[in-house]
């Protein structure tokens, strides 16, 4: 009876034994990390307005409902280069087995970014990266052999293959332009002459066209011999301009133009009679070279200018006044002013573009 009590109690302290050495592996935490998430994009740009904000997110949610996707990681490097942007993509699969490598262009930082998404979403549905984003080919003295054709059942399917990205699809770039500046000039009418000039019409690519004007006031010249007396001249004109801009770093640009125009002068006069002076419209046309810099993007620039215009010279006569005041119609007329034929100018104003 003694022996079945103790064989009865070793029993128990065994059982008990076995039951606190399990108790502690039961409340220990687990040590497994928290899932990683299956895509990780570093993104590298020289214009912080193109930072590629929640890429991973984006690219993620392009994925196939169901598909899960493949553990990737990517890097893309962006580069800004005057009005357009140069993409590079780097993947690389989690085990680090499978690497790619794709490079395109684009017009602006939305296209290339839903660009990005697509592509990044898509490598992360395809079975291998490389499918994808293929590597760059190591350059060789011999031609490669044409790799086999993979058999029926391992050719991806169709619709894994990326269509071409829409954003590095290149076009002619459409808008409006609208151009306002003050303007001082000599030799076109008496003296240092202050002027204003409005522009506005069509933006195709580099090429500006469209239809312009300006307006310069009244400049008073003294009639010789004749105290107190002098001509009024006013000096308005309309025609099309055409400049073409060329690109001079982020901020600049330079544009040549050619302006054809009609002129009209209004004569009038102060303390004398008027008699003869140009009454119908002439032609004229002008060269000038635009440097504008941007102060809010390409949307509003500060311009500064300088032209030259050309046209026949004008004379403003006069017939001399009678003892009663009025003109002399037997007598020649006097000049009292011509133009020069050429008159440089300098401009000042602001460009819109839109």
């Amino acid at each position: 009876m003694r022996n079945l009590r103790s064989l009865r109690g070793r029993r128990m302290a065994a059982s008990l034994t076995l039951l606190l050495a399990g108790t502690p592996a039961v409340a220990q935490p687990s040590g497994e990390p928290p899932a990683r998430p299956p895509l990780q994009v570093v993104w590298k740009t020289n214009d912080a307005s193109c930072d590629g904000g929640g890429m991973s997110e984006r690219a993620a949610g392009l994925v196939t409902a169901g598909v899960v996707p493949r553990p990737l990681s990517a890097q893309v490097d962006v580069e800004r280069q005057d009005d357009e942007w140069l993409v590079r993509i780097e993947t690389r699969s989690a085990d680090g087995e499978h690497a790619g490598r794709r490079e395109f262009r684009a017009e602006s930082c939305e296209h290339l970014e839903q660009a990005v998404a697509l592509l990044l979403a898509m490598t992360l549905e395809s079975r291998e990266a490389e499918a994808l984003l293929p590597p760059s080919p190591a350059p060789s003295a011999e031609p490669a052999a044409p790799p086999a054709a993979p058999p029926p059942e391992a050719a991806a399917p169709e619709q894994d293959q990326p269509p071409p990205p829409e954003a590095a699809e290149r076009g002619v770039d459409l808008g409006g332009f609208l151009r306002l500046d003050g303007r001082a000039g000599v030799g076109l009418k008496p003296g240092l002459a202050l002027g204003t000039g409005l522009a506005a019409g069509l933006r195709l690519g580099a090429l500006d066209i469209g239809i312009t004007g300006a307006y310069w006031p009244v400049t008073r010249e003294p009639v010789p011999g004749s105290p107190d007396a002098y001509v009024l001249i006013q000096r308005a004109s309309a025609g099309l301009r055409a400049c073409w801009n060329f690109a001079l770093g982020e901020d600049f640009r330079l544009a040549p133009c050619l302006i054809p125009e009609a002129v009209l002068f209004v004569v009038g006069s102060e303390g004398v009679v008027p008699n003869d002076g140009p009454s119908d419209p002439i032609p004229s046309i002008t060269g000038s070279l635009e440097l504008r810099y941007a102060l809010a993007g390409e949307r509003l620039s500060l311009l500064l200018g300088a032209a030259v215009t050309a046209e026949q010279r004008q004379p403003f006569r006069l017939l001399p006044n009678n003892v009663d005041d009025t003109a002399d119609t037997a007598a020649e007329p006097v000049t009292v002013y011509e133009t020069k034929g050429v008159g440089p100018r300098l401009e000042i104003g602001l460009d819109a573009r839109f």
